[in-house]
């Protein structure tokens, strides 16, 4: 019989390649959290439609919200509907002159200010309205401009 051959058992990793691993992973972890992070501010609520669209643009709870007017007032529910303060994380309308200055007041009426949104409340409202010019309604019945 042949004797076996002799099998050293591998090297152990020297402590400068073992610091070098633990090092790359931490930094990998560090890497992925952070990515996580951004995607979640930034594509969740910061660069969403949400934020452009609504003023949804603070997360809070894991849901986009309004956290200030500043998050309003930039969204085009601002300058659609008159929406320009946030209020329980929704934008609302607070102020009348928000209302007469919205896209909504223009073409339909909407621009006083009643429970915090823009509705028709006088036939002044529709008067100055597109819609008053164009189809006719022009008296302010139940918040909004009819015939």
């Amino acid at each position: 019989m042949s004797p076996a051959p002799l099998v050293r058992p591998p090297a152990a990793p020297s402590r400068g390649a073992r610091l070098a691993k633990q090092i790359a992973l931490g930094a990998a972890a560090v890497l992925l959290i952070g990515a996580y992070l951004v995607y979640r501010w930034f594509f969740a609520c910061g660069f969403a439609n949400a934020c452009a669209e609504a003023g949804l643009c603070a997360t809070a709870g894991g849901m986009c919200v309004a956290a200030s007017n500043a998050d309003c007032r930039q969204a085009a529910v601002c300058r659609q509907k008159g929406y320009c303060a946030a209020r329980d994380g929704k934008c609302v309308a607070s102020d009348d002159q928000d209302c007469k200055q919205s896209d909504w007041c223009k073409q339909y009426g909407m621009c006083s200010l009643e429970d915090n949104d823009c509705i028709a409340v006088t036939d002044d409202d529709c008067k100055q309205s597109e819609k008053c010019q164009r189809d006719r309604q022009c008296v302010a019945k139940g918040g909004t401009c009819v015939m």
